[in-house]
């Protein structure tokens, strides 16, 4: 699974979108259900979630789709914020699991800083 890219620069009032491609090898057959959640840390080790940040919304689509072997599949990941977001970073963890075969995860951090309004002149 690759992210492309695992760090992304946002304003508030901003909505970006960019994308995740996943590449399966030849066992790479079946139905993949993805979710990205807010976490505090980075951590292979904890399952632990906190609540979406106010004002600040992410998703992917597709959230589920059929995989077969040696193949390249795209998702979408979408960043809206509200101007009222403050700035700092924020980290997600994106969980893809695959049936009958493994969880893959891998991490993003938006970064928050300014707002869009401030940009125009």
């Amino acid at each position: 699974m690759w992210f492309h890219p695992s760090r992304i620069e946002i304003h508030a009032g901003e909505t970006k979108e960019s994308q995740i491609i996943l590449r399966t090898r030849a066992e790479g057959q079946g139905l993949i259900t993805q979710r990205i959640v807010p976490v505090k840390e980075r951590s292979v080790y904890s399952d632990e979630e906190i609540p979406m940040p106010r004002y600040l919304n992410v998703s992917l689509s597709p959230s589920e789709y059929i995989v077969s072997p040696n193949g390249t599949y795209i998702s979408t990941l979408i960043i809206h914020s509200e101007p009222q977001l403050p700035d700092g970073e924020y980290l997600f963890r994106v969980n893809m699991n695959m049936t009958h075969v493994i969880t893959h995860r891998g991490w993003i951090t938006v970064n928050v800083s300014g707002k869009v309004n401030e940009l125009e002149y």
